[in-house]
């Protein structure tokens, strides 16, 4: 159980480095009614 834990810590963390270095500056974080962005980040 131990080491399910730690291997999806470890993939939590590649992801979410790799998202920092080749995400988009600017990411929409909340979407209206119609599917329109309207939150920022």
């Amino acid at each position: 159980m131990r080491n399910i834990f730690i291997i999806s810590f470890m993939v939590n963390l590649v992801l979410t480095v790799v998202v920092m270095l080749v995400g988009p500056e600017t990411m929409a974080i909340h979407f209206g009614a119609g599917g329109e962005p309207n939150g920022w980040t």
